[in-house]
């Protein structure tokens, strides 16, 4: 009888604390929306299944395509390295929650920025894309997603490579990948 008891506390300790972690899932700010106006700015928003994009209206340079003097075109460039790789983790503790942070880790989410840099190593502009195994990201208020990304636009540093110096370029784009899973290690 004791033991079945101590069971069954278990089992309701176990399952009130997953419920309170995914409790927001009733929320979702993203599905059926076009945009949204986050913090005086207007988003474009994108929804494919389990993937969510922000795009700020008002940035231009994500948009641009640039070229070398060569008449190269140039993509997302691998010429530039973040120097205070400390801003990430830093960031991500100081915008969620542990919970959210262990919502987010349980459904492999990752958030990606599409960022355009500075030849002196700031961000510009920053496009958002989030993306998940479940569904809550849907939930998490894109206040915090845009928080999150402004922290690491204020705090980011970046190295740019001489060549890109040297190369008539006006700032540089750079994808930045941003796994969930790496919070618990």
């Amino acid at each position: 009888m004791k033991a079945s008891l101590c069971l069954l506390v278990t089992f309701l300790f176990h399952f009130t604390a997953s419920v309170s972690v995914f409790s927001q899932e009733l929320k979702d700010y993203y599905t059926g929306k076009d945009t949204l106006e986050i913090n005086g700015e207007v988003y474009k928003v994108t929804v494919r299944g389990h993937f969510i994009t922000l795009e700020n209206i008002n940035y231009i340079l994500s948009y641009q395509q640039q070229r070398y003097p060569s008449g190269e075109p140039v993509l997302y460039n691998d010429r530039t390295n973040l120097i205070n790789k400390e801003v990430i983790r830093e960031s991500r503790l100081a915008c969620f929650s542990k919970q959210e942070l262990l919502a987010l880790k349980t459904e492999g989410a990752f958030i990606s920025f599409h960022h355009a840099i500075s030849l002196d190593g700031q961000i510009l502009e920053t496009q958002i894309s989030i993306s998940s195994s479940g569904r809550y990201i849907f939930s998490l208020p894109p206040e915090k997603i845009i928080t999150f990304a402004e922290t690491i636009k204020e705090n980011a540093k970046f190295s740019v490579h001489p060549f890109v110096k040297k190369s008539g370029l006006t700032f540089v784009k750079k994808e930045m990948n941003i796994p969930f899973k790496e919070f618990f290690r």
